[in-house]
């Protein structure tokens, strides 16, 4: 199985899997909200991508910017 630095915070990941059922929904479910066939499916095929980067809390555009938004959460102060 593949190991990926995670890279993205809950907060994150959970803004994701929203813009990611959205994008889901109007790409698959109702394409016709979008008015053109190819937007439609990619849009998509972006959701989809888009969620399965959520579920794994790693971003591959991240990781080639350097970027990362993940700190660890489970040693917080206080």
């Amino acid at each position: 199985m593949f190991k990926f630095k995670r890279n993205m915070s809950k907060g994150d990941q959970a803004a994701r899997i929203v813009i990611s059922v959205l994008c889901i929904f109007y790409g698959f479910i109702v394409p016709e909200i979008v008015d053109q066939p190819l937007v439609a499916v990619l849009l998509g095929c972006f959701g989809i991508l888009n969620l399965i980067s959520s579920i794994y809390g790693h971003c591959p555009l991240y990781k080639m910017a350097g970027f990362s938004s993940y700190t660890n959460e489970s040693h917080h102060q206080g």
